[in-house]
């Protein structure tokens, strides 16, 4: 059965970052030529999703995208044979990439409150230890937030709101710990209908 945590312990709840995830983050957007801004949008102001609170639809109830399963052994065992190359190492690889094509309309579980409406996407990759996401068309109204979070409600980053993102309206996450997410948008009441594109999803496989 699966590990669904919606009971929110504010106790047990975190978001801080570590300063490993920050620099292998920034170093990857520099290698992808990416906008590094939306690490910055990772605040310290004790906030949390809609979802942990309100009453919304069962975590089970939500869609889960199960993506391809990685061995983290091998990808190790890869990686220290790459390195192993006379003409040179090659830059620490901490994750593989999976190209998905997930959107608010495609994917996910809406859920209606008295305020707005939440809109809630489970991503599943089989012996992933963290996730991180791109968003290549992130475009949200003001009131609105994008949050990523593990099911368990102690790994959480957000939020993003329409104040983040690139110039190219795209976006990187913050990484998150274990081999299942859950990414979650609000859209205030009255709002335009946002876009949020996520194209890859990025599987960790080194602590």
């Amino acid at each position: 059965m699966e590990n669904d945590s919606l009971k929110f312990d504010p106790n047990t709840y975190t978001r801080t970052m570590k300063k490993a995830d920050v620099f292998v983050i920034f170093l990857t957007l520099l290698i992808l030529n990416a906008d590094a801004r939306p690490i910055l949008a990772f605040y310290q102001a004790k906030r949390y999703p809609k979802s942990f609170s309100a009453k919304v639809k069962s975590l089970y109830q939500v869609e889960r995208k199960t993506l391809m399963k990685i061995n983290v052994d091998s990808l190790v065992d890869l990686d220290k044979k790459r390195n192993k190359n006379p003409k040179g190492s090659t830059p620490l690889q901490f994750a593989v990439a999976e190209k998905v094509g997930f959107n608010l309309n495609n994917s996910g579980q809406w859920d209606n409150l008295s305020n707005g409406r939440i809109w809630r996407l489970r991503i599943y990759s089989p012996g992933a230890l963290s996730h991180n996401i791109e968003i290549n068309h992130f475009t949200i109204p003001a009131g609105a937030e994008l949050w990523i979070y593990n099911p368990t409600h102690k790994n959480v980053a957000g939020p993003f709101t329409s104040q983040d993102g690139s110039l190219r309206r795209s976006l990187w996450t913050p990484i998150i710990e274990g081999d299942e997410i859950v990414i979650e948008v609000f859209i205030p009441a009255g709002a335009y209908q946002a876009v949020v594109e996520i194209s890859t999803v990025n599987k960790g496989y080194r602590n």
